[in-house]
């Protein structure tokens, strides 16, 4: 902690303001505006990193110093609900937390019945977002944006 506070003094000394803003964080309800301008403009996205620069770019129009982060803008675009998410997947390493990697909700274990009438795990879902996967070994590695349909 002692260094990260050395660092960011380090980062201040330099200014010639040190009161000024480098960045702005604005309030979910500019970013969820900012997401409808930004799919309605540019229309769907293949990569959360192109998503991400349209919708700052349309936050920057009203404020220049306006930014938001990859997860949180994730998180705000499915709450609202204006938007269709695909997910495409890879291997990774590790077990899944109980955590979705994709909205933060919670994850529900997909069970099947064996032949032998048990119960094993064959996947987890998240109910709140598209994440679902057949094995724990799956990670989401690309986020396709679009406007959801009527």
């Amino acid at each position: 902690m002692a260094k990260r506070r050395q660092k960011k003094e380090a980062a201040t000394a330099g200014d010639t303001d040190a009161g000024a803003e480098r960045f702005h964080v604005p309030k979910d309800e500019e970013v969820a505006v900012a997401v409808l301008r930004a799919i309605q403009e540019r229309g769907p996205f293949r990569s959360q990193k192109q998503f991400r620069g349209a919708v700052v770019e349309a936050l920057r129009a009203t404020d220049p110093k306006a930014t938001v982060g990859e997860a949180r803008l994730r998180h705000i675009a499915l709450r609202s609900k204006m938007i269709h998410l695909e997910l495409d997947y890879r291997d990774g390493t590790g077990k899944i937390e109980e955590e979705c990697p994709v909205c933060g909700g919670q994850l529900r274990k997909v069970r099947n019945r064996t032949l032998n009438k048990k119960t094993v795990v064959t996947g987890f879902e998240c109910p709140k977002c598209v994440y679902r996967t057949p094995s724990e070994k799956m990670r989401p590695a690309r986020y396709q944006f679009s406007a959801r349909r009527l």
